[in-house]
């Protein structure tokens, strides 16, 4: 039955507290400082003045300054990225219209071509090669590197036609539109054409409506006029060239066009052949990088081909093979040139929608940059002042100018139908105006921001604009499921897919929709004997997060304000052998009541107000629980384990929650169908916890942050330090260094992370909801290596579980968690004694398993199967080594040692000795005893 814990506050108390306050009113002390007794202000709550949590700590300079400069800091990323993409993207345009300026229709003479200098040299054609190759060498480059240490399926015979049909058609297309068109056109219109290229994706735009989405009369009728708009490019060019020409240059920005069409295409469309080709693009989302490798190469060799051919067409002395001749130094500037401002602002981009600054310093450089390249190319075509320059140029070396009568004069733009590109510029940014309305997590992922890899040379701003993926989660939920590696414990084999994505939900349960899902955290933290100081540790951690998430529930609810990190827990503490025997009665022990005080304690810590926590004492089957219900409205429940009524130890700790809260509360519990069930459990996380852990709610959201980008990870881990005194705490900090946040980022990197320690570790609910996670986890160990495998690690058996199911566990160096170290030699020699083994049983159980698990999870590879096979392989062999440089060192300090060959046998002997004595103790000792010895030996 429950029963309130009385209060312990007295009436002599605040007798002693008013007393207090009479006597500092007689004193006259301005002092308005916090005084020491808290109580003091409980008899002033008629001040309204009375700020109880003021501290002038809480207003230090330092702190000030820091805030001030992290707001500078934020500013001037801001100002630098922004200028950082307009002036890469207006380099990177002009210097390709430089390059392309000196290549000519018709190769001059001899004679003329003395007169030109370095604008007669045929490298031109070479240069414009590698500029327009880079990007791709660089995706084969990463193709190259995630091949290696992923395992990603090789596409379908159908979709890898596909791509390579639209890549070749886009080779073509530039090349052709850049050896072809453009030295038939001046610089200025040329770069206003490269505005047209957004006809095809305008056409996808207007039918990828989603079959549920409303079709707004307005927005038809703006797609329709931003096609017509588009269309006019075609007329222009009708109106300019020759017809063979103007169909040439019409063919080709259709080509250039159709690769964009993976940004323009959704699975939910109403047209079946976009809701193909939507299915065909989530199935290349996974075989992207095998498809590309092969992809790659064949633009890169073809696109020379092409290069070539159009060499020998103009003329060039010497054929083809002239393009390869002694290159003059300004091709070399121009390309570097071109190359680094097209790789810097790629970079940059990147960065910016990365970290969520894409308003600021993508969209808006990005769409002022195609003006500011027309305007720029006009001053120097116009009025060729070398104030205004922007790269080294002189009567030979310059852009392709215009050459006709009033050239001179700005109104040739307006003459020659030049006012047709605001219209082409204004189609071209309503068919982009998606950049415009980001919406996709921190740190996304480079395929998750576009759709094509890296960008393209001869249109830059534009490119990068369409380039932009468009954000579906209004019209698809494919991230929901569609899209895991495994099917999961709670979701049938046969779940259709129309099902899950139009589950019929929003009349039955209105308040139970897909988009209501709320991120929910179980911190669930095991405890058996720490000191006060460790628990106090945990229980401030937890009260953090109570302010944090109490912060973010009343903004949320009165302010309205959206919070893409919005979460709600329930804290969980879980203690083994927290009952004893008083008087024949099972009683709690002086660690539970020692955690009662410590509540109190830390959240007077946090809050800096005064606070008496009352608990509810329930009794349960397994001993008792303890509730509490924090300042900030969240639950705290401790949950009291009687050895005599369940198991002990920590795995059966785990084992207990991972059945109550995702078994029981999340399955049976939860009111709703399967794809909101589904959708709860992909939001529902648990974060492990040991009970002397320290953390901040920075780090937890950071966590949540790599689960929320992935649905198939299974696990996030952030990076531990310990903390402590001593000799010991020193090696070990040395050796988390080592072993843990240098190895889990290698790991990381070239794979997945093989073990998320289960002191700071988050993991998703629905990822240890299979019965091969769960089903396997709670097993009792029969053998002495399952022994080892289950008991000793029991972070690194659940963590190799979950690699078995083919999720994937990940390492955030960001995210600090602070554990307390063993500070003496027998505390750490025990801890070690049930790590080592348990990590060697794991590995050993991967490398016998790797064939199953390349197959099935596709962050193993063999090389990382190999990489760990040589870690095993230098762990085994390392106290051998270790034994052999001892008994060398011996032998070659000691005089007799180098030339008799007993006393070489004698050094050796002395060093194996103290080995065997600690084999055989190992072997029929008791651990205390082990303990012992080890402590004792050099």
């Amino acid at each position: 039955m429950a029963s309130k814990q009385p209060s312990n506050t007295n009436s002599a108390t605040g007798a002693s507290a008013k007393s207090h306050g009479t006597t500092q009113g007689q004193s006259g002390n301005t002092n308005h400082s916090r005084p020491a007794d808290d109580s003091y202000w409980e008899d002033r709550k008629w001040d309204v003045f009375n700020d109880v949590s003021y501290s002038p700590d809480d207003m230090s300079t330092g702190a000030t300054y820091n805030q001030k400069a992290l707001r500078f800091i934020k500013l001037m990323l801001y100002v630098v990225t922004c200028l950082l993409v307009f002036v890469c993207a207006c380099v990177s345009k002009i210097s390709f219209f430089l390059i392309v300026s000196q290549i000519f229709i018709e190769w001059p003479t001899a004679a003329d071509a003395g007169a030109n200098g370095a604008r007669s040299s045929p490298t031109w054609f070479l240069s414009l090669w590698i500029v327009v190759s880079v990007p791709h060498a660089l995706s084969l480059y990463r193709c190259c590197k995630v091949m290696m240490f992923r395992n990603t399926p090789w596409p379908s015979v159908g979709l890898f036609l596909l791509v390579v049909s639209v890549e070749t058609l886009h080779t073509l297309g530039v090349y052709t539109f850049a050896l072809r068109v453009l030295p038939r056109i001046d610089a200025v219109y040329g770069a206003m054409v490269t505005s047209g290229i957004c006809f095809i994706p305008g056409v996808m735009r207007l039918l990828n409506h989603g079959r549920r989405e409303r079709w707004g009369v307005a927005q038809i009728l703006l797609d329709v006029l931003a096609i017509a708009l588009q269309g006019t490019v075609f007329a222009w060019l009708f109106l300019t060239l020759d017809a063979l020409n103007a169909g040439i240059a019409t063919a080709s920005l259709i080509c250039i066009s159709l690769s964009y069409w993976e940004t323009f295409v959704s699975e939910a469309s109403a047209i079946p052949i976009l809701s193909q080709l939507g299915k065909t693009r989530n199935e290349m989302r996974g075989a992207r990088h095998k498809t590309y490798f092969l992809v790659n190469v064949w633009k890169i060799v073809a696109g020379l081909g092409i290069t070539a051919f159009f060499a020998g067409v103009a003329g060039a002395p010497g054929g083809a093979k002239s393009i390869f001749g002694d290159i003059p130094a300004v091709v070399v500037y121009t390309t570097i040139v071109q190359g680094a401002a097209s790789l810097l602002g790629y970079a940059t981009v990147r960065l910016v929608c990365k970290i969520k600054i894409q308003l600021f310093s993508f969209s808006l450089p990005i769409v002022l940059s195609t003006l500011a390249t027309v305007v720029l190319l006009c001053v120097r075509c116009f009025f060729r002042d070398p104030i205004v320059s922007l790269l080294p140029a002189t009567e030979e070396f310059y852009w392709n100018c215009p050459d006709k009568e009033g050239s001179k004069n700005v109104t040739y733009i307006m003459e020659y139908y030049g006012w047709m590109w605001f219209f082409w510029v204004a189609s071209q940014f309503w068919i982009t105006s998606h950049i415009w309305t980001p919406c996709i997590e921190r740190l996304a992922k480079s395929n998750k921001i576009f759709v094509r890899p890296f960008y393209c040379s001869l249109l830059f701003d534009v490119g990068m604009q369409l380039n932009r993926a468009r954000d579906e989660r209004k019209q698809n939920r494919e991230l929901l499921g569609g899209i895991r590696n495994t099917t999961l414990g709670i979701i049938p084999d046969t779940l259709d897919w129309d099902e899950l994505v139009n589950s019929k939900v929003s009349a039955e349960e209105p308040s139970k929709n897909l988009d209501d899902i709320t991120t929910l955290l179980y911190f669930c933290a095991t405890m058996w004997h720490e000191t006060a100081n460790e628990m106090k540790g945990l229980m401030k951690s937890i009260f953090r997060c109570d302010q944090d998430q109490s912060a973010r529930r009343l903004a949320r609810t009165y302010f309205d304000r959206k919070d893409d990190d919005y979460y709600e827990f329930e804290a969980h503490v879980f203690f083994d052998d927290a009952m004893e025997t008083v008087g024949g009665q099972r009683l709690l022990n002086e660690f539970v009541r020692q955690f009662i005080s410590t509540v109190g304690e830390a959240a007077r810590s946090v809050t800096g107000a005064a606070y008496e926590p009352t608990y509810q004492k329930i009794a349960t089957p397994y001993g008792g629980r303890l509730q509490w219900e924090l300042p900030g409205g969240n639950q705290l429940i401790v949950h009291l384990k009687d050895q005599n009524l369940i198991r002990k130890k920590k795995r059966w700790s785990q084992v207990m929650y991972l059945y109550y809260l995702l078994g029981w509360k999340l399955l049976d519990q939860l009111d709703g169908s399967t794809a909101v069930k589904q959708a709860a459990a992909d939001n529902t996380y648990l974060l492990l916890l040991d009970g002397d852990v320290s953390f901040k709610p920075a780090a937890l959201l950071m966590l949540i942050d790599l689960m929320k980008k992935n649905i198939n990870v299974g696990a996030a881990c952030g990076r531990v330090h310990p903390v402590g005194r001593g000799p010991m705490l020193w090696y070990q900090r040395f050796e988390y260094a080592i072993g843990h946040w240098l190895q889990k980022s290698t790991e990381h990197m070239i794979g997945c992370v093989l073990c998320s320690p289960g002191c700071f570790s988050l993991f998703r609910g629905s990822s240890i909801m299979t019965r091969e996670i769960i089903g396997r986890y709670n097993n009792k160990a029969q053998t002495a290596a399952e022994w080892i495998q289950y008991n000793q690690g029991e972070d690194r058996w659940l963590s190799t579980l979950l690699l078995q199911a083919g999720f994937r566990i990940e390492y955030c160096a960001a995210a600090d968690g602070y554990t307390q170290a063993p500070e003496t030699l027998s505390e750490f020699y025990n801890q070690r004694r049930r790590w080592i083994p348990s990590t060697l049983a794991n590995i050993i159980d991967l490398l016998l398993n790797s064939r199953s698990m390349v197959r099935k999870n596709p962050t193993i590879s063999w090389l990382y199967v190999l990489y760990q096979g040589l870690l095993l392989f230098a762990t085994l062999v390392g106290p051998g080594i270790t034994f052999i440089m001892v008994v060398g060192a011996l032998t070659a300090a000691l005089p007799t040692a180098a030339t008799s060959m007993s006393s070489a046998w004698v050094c050796f002997i002395v060093n194996l000795t103290p080995v065997v004595i600690f084999m055989f103790t190992c072997i029929y000792g008791s651990a205390k005893t082990q303990v012992k010895l080890a402590a004792s030996l050099p």
